[in-house]
């Protein structure tokens, strides 16, 4: 929900830029570039989240910053940060700064309309029966001391850590046809339940519909499976978290299930389960960007500050995105790629890279399966097969996770293609992996597949030394 302001400002992206610095150290960087424009300390709102390249500002001067955006992109600047230059590039989602100001929630504090400076409050009425208000703390502050009242804004502390739940989706990252990230459902349910944020991991329990107050299904989102998590405000408040794999599944264990002894206190109260239901199953171990929607007068302010400032706790982001459901469901789609690789005459290890990418989530199938034209033409130039897997896994590695950190043109088709035929064009096999494996009579590249309790995942190959029986095979 937008805040009112004079032109209601401007939000941009910044792109490219180190990892490792905050918030604070980014804003220091960008003070002098700032200052040449007339931007003034207290007119931008700055959000980095931790561990990542990327950033968010919110300039209140929508003049000033159109004029910072077209100096940045005349005089690009590394910001003496690291030796690349940083991105900057308006951002899609023009909501007056509500998903990047750092904002408190105070009783509603009337100000003078005819005062200096113009309004900045927005009004959020039908909330507890009376009208309450978003407010920057800081610029409250100014707006207060400018018109000469003497109420004072008191920041308030947030302490639920509990948030109830009315939805779950499961799906993946895409683009729309203006290049923009939209969230794709694969699973839907309407499923009431609770969101815990604790010093360690997201826990989502999810209600049972046929006895009130008892929980039967849990999602365990642990900080080493969560790659960033984000906070949106759409048409309802939702989190969403990306992981690196499936997070773990349980089930509530019924009291005469556990163990068989209905007074044995150590007996475990839930058990591992490998997905939510069977429409589930399909897309568990592919589909690793989960969204809850919470109910709609929930405010994300609380979640924020939890997420946000949790120590040794993952990324977090604040977005505003489009959501729909996939238009081809994923299982169907990865079919397909299967039946496509089938009938080419690509051998085993480009079709194991080729499944491999679409299997573990990082590019969509559809993506992968306009891909094998270019497989097959490659080995019919003469490229060896260990080539060609080598390209693939390259790519694999080379290119970015899809989302609302990456463009459009990085993770497209035509990015693809484009990215396939350069690291084709290298010399790949003359490694020393390959060189020894090569010449080696007690050493082989050895695919694998990880089965875990949520689903199948493909890695390798990789060197390893051969059992007795390979290398008995081998000699004959």
């Amino acid at each position: 929900m937008a805040i009112a302001t004079k032109d209601n400002g401007l939000v941009i992206f910044i792109r490219r830029i180190p990892s490792q610095p905050n918030t604070d150290a980014l804003r220091r960087s960008l003070l002098t570039h700032l200052a040449v424009v007339g931007i003034k300390p207290d007119e931008v709102e700055i959000h980095k989240p931790r561990g990542k390249g990327i950033a968010t500002m919110f300039i209140t001067d929508r003049q000033k910053g159109e004029r910072f955006l077209k100096r940045m992109k005349q005089f690009p600047s590394n910001l003496g940060l690291h030796r690349f230059n940083a991105e900057f590039e308006r951002n899609e989602s023009q909501d007056g700064g509500a998903m990047v100001r750092d904002r408190i929630f105070i009783e509603k504090v009337e100000t003078n309309a005819h005062s200096k400076g113009s309004s900045l409050v927005a009004d959020f009425k039908g909330i507890r029966s009376q009208s309450v208000v978003l407010v920057d703390l800081l610029t409250m502050n100014l707006a207060l001391s400018m018109n000469g009242h003497s109420q004072t804004a008191v920041q308030t502390t947030f302490t639920q850590k509990s948030f109830n739940i009315d939805a779950v989706n499961c799906g993946n990252w895409a683009y729309d046809r203006r290049g923009s990230p939209i969230f794709v459902s694969e699973y839907s349910a309407n499923r009431p339940g609770q969101l815990l944020v604790g010093h360690r991991s997201i826990v989502v329990v999810l209600m049972d519909p046929y006895r009130p107050g008892k929980w039967h299904q849990r999602i365990d989102f642990a900080w080493d499976c969560t790659d960033i998590i984000y906070t949106q405000q759409g048409r309802l408040p939702s989190l969403m978290i990306t992981c690196k794999h499936s997070p773990r599944l349980y089930r509530n264990i019924e009291q005469g299930e556990q163990n068989g002894s209905r007074t044995n206190k150590n007996a475990r109260k839930k058990s591992r389960i490998p997905c939510l239901d069977s429409t589930h199953s399909k897309i568990v171990g592919s589909c690793f960007t989960w969204e809850f929607v919470f109910e709609p007068r929930q405010h994300l302010r609380p979640i924020q500050a939890l997420v946000e400032h949790i120590p040794d706790g993952p990324s977090s982001m604040r977005i505003s995105v489009a959501s729909r459901h996939a238009n081809k469901p994923f299982d169907e789609a990865l079919k397909s790629l299967n039946q496509c690789l089938s009938h080419a005459e690509i051998p085993f290890c480009v079709k194991f890279q080729a499944l491999k990418i679409a299997l573990n989530g990082h590019v969509p199938p559809d993506a992968i399966e306009q891909l094998v034209p270019h497989l097959m033409s490659a080995i019919k130039a003469g490229k060896t097969e260990q080539h060609c897997a080598e390209a693939l896994r390259k790519m694999d590695r080379d290119l970015p996770w899809p989302g609302p950190h990456t463009k459009y043109k990085e993770i497209n088709t035509e990015a693809l293609k484009s990215t396939w035929k350069a690291i084709l064009g290298e010399n790949l096999t003359a490694n020393s992996t390959f060189l020894a494996v090569r010449k080696s009579d007690t050493m082989a590249m050895v695919h694998r597949m990880v089965v875990t309790p949520t689903g199948l995942y493909l890695e390798g190959p990789d060197p390893e030394v051969c059992l007795r029986t390979c290398r008995q095979i081998r000699k004959s």
